[in-house]
Parts: C-alpha cells; sequence; structure tokens
C-alpha cells in the first residue's frame, strides 16, 4: 500500500518493495532465457550444418575407400609383376651378352684388318724407301 510522508514522498511497504523487485528480476530472466534459447537454437543448427559437412566427406572416403585394393590383393599382384620384371631382365642381360659377345668378336675382326692394313702399308713404304718400287 502507498502512503504519503510529511515531505510528500511515497512509501512503499516492503512486501510490495520485494514483489516488485521479484517480478523486475524475472522480467530480466525472461529476457535472459529467450536469448539464451535462440543462441542455442543457432548454435545447433550450425553444428548440424557442420556434421552434414562432416558426414557427407565421411561418406566420400568410404566411397573412395571401396575403390581401393586390399592388401593381400596389392601383394599378390605386386608379386606377379615383380616376377615378370625380374623375367624382363634377366632376358635383357641375356641378350646384352650375346651382343658383347657379338661386339667384341667384330671389335677383334676390325683390330685384326686395322693391324694387316697398317702391316701392308709399312712393307710398302720399306720397298719404296729401299727402291725396290718405283712410283713416278
Amino acid at each position: 500500500m502507498v502512503e504519503k510522508t510529511k515531505k510528500d514522498t511515497l512509501m512503499i511497504d516492503t512486501k510490495e518493495f520485494i514483489e516488485m523487485k521479484i517480478n523486475h528480476l524475472e522480467e530480466k530472466m525472461d529476457i535472459i532465457f529467450e536469448k539464451n534459447q535462440t543462441a542455442l537454437k543457432q548454435a545447433n543448427t550450425e553444428m548440424n550444418r557442420r556434421l552434414d559437412g562432416m558426414n557427407e566427406f565421411r561418406e566420400q572416403l568410404n566411397n573412395q575407400a571401396k575403390t581401393f585394393m586390399t592388401k593381400p590383393e596389392y601383394e599378390s599382384k605386386h608379386e606377379g609383376l615383380i616376377e615378370r620384371v625380374e623375367t624382363c631382365v634377366d632376358s635383357l642381360n641375356g641378350k646384352m651378352d650375346n651382343k658383347d659377345r657379338e661386339l667384341s668378336k667384330r671389335i677383334d675382326a676390325l683390330a685384326k684388318l686395322v693391324y694387316i692394313g697398317l702391316g701392308i702399308f709399312i712393307v710398302l713404304e720399306f720397298l719404296i724407301s729401299a727402291g725396290v718400287i718405283n712410283i713416278k
């Protein structure tokens, strides 16, 4: 109840004052609660959006993983490939050895021809310088 005093000031009894303060605090708490609810909804929406993106990425990785070769499958195919490469290398080494032998024989034959040619040239030069053969 409101009463007037000598100085024309309003006097409020304690119960009304406390009720006013409680009502004021309740209004503030309601506003804060509503803001928190709005912020929570926005955060929840954003988190769901991010989780959806992560789930899409995870699904892409799972789909990609399905196309990968398993370890046993890789090892079996890799072993076959290694055997084929080793076979090819051995074959090439054998062919190179044969080619090296052929080339070595040809070089030896060519060297013999060069030595014979030099021998003939030296004999001719000696015969010319000795006067046995006259070149005019």
